[in-house]
């Protein structure tokens, strides 16, 4: 299997099946990854040893020779999101210079967040962000755990939406929904209603309570 590009490998197996008069098409294997994580396309309907090229977004990122049956394979990585940017979509495009395909995948970091993410946390009000679950439909808790690591509280936060399995933002509420200690407290968000330290998947933060400062 030759390497076309530090970032695309294709390949093509040699049969003697005549190509069908099907339009083209091109898939991935999901419809969402993490980032660096490796991408699998496949695509059918293209012209038997004929040159290819993959674009994404419009710009090409490897190609290949097509497969005597008319099919394409290869993958490439994900790669890594932008300063800023949580989960996005992009376009991915097989053309022979005859025949074109086209679709789309997601990216998404694996991340649990809140905003705003300075002030008192004993008093601060936040809104709940996770991205990169995996699906849609799952149950988000965050566990937490106080300095010493024993388990205070557990509060569902929501449910997963979209193909990477995110909650974009949870309704305004207090970071701690008691009085914390000082220390350095743990958070852990899964999909676990029963806290197991052990999770998989899970987020862990770490967040600094500090004394009250005598007046």
């Amino acid at each position: 299997m030759p390497r076309v590009l530090p970032h695309l490998v294709v390949g093509w197996v040699a049969l003697t099946v005549p190509a069908g008069a099907a339009a083209a098409t091109v898939q991935t294997n999901l419809a969402c990854y993490l980032e660096d994580r490796q991408v699998q396309l496949a695509g059918t309907g293209y012209t038997p040893g004929a040159a290819y090229t993959v674009l994404r977004d419009g710009q090409a990122i490897g190609s290949g020779m097509v497969a005597a049956d008319g099919s394409v394979t290869g993958s490439f990585t994900s790669g890594e999101l932008e300063a800023g940017v949580a989960e996005r979509s992009f376009d991915l495009a097989v053309t022979d210079g005859t025949n074109q395909a086209a679709t789309r995948f997601r990216v998404s970091r694996f991340r649990a967040e809140f905003e705003p993410s300075r002030g008192d946390p004993a008093t601060l009000r936040v809104r709940f962000s996770v991205f990169g679950f995996g699906r849609p439909g799952l149950p988000i808790y965050v566990h937490y755990l106080r300095p010493g690591g024993a388990l205070t509280q557990t509060v569902r936060l929501g449910m997963t939406r979209g193909v990477c399995g995110s909650i974009t933002r949870t309704r305004m509420r207090r970071l701690f929904p008691f009085r914390p200690t000082a220390g350095r407290w743990r958070l852990q968000f899964d999909t676990r209603r029963t806290y197991r330290r052990s999770a998989v998947p899970r987020i862990v933060r770490a967040v600094d309570v500090r004394r009250d400062r005598k007046r």
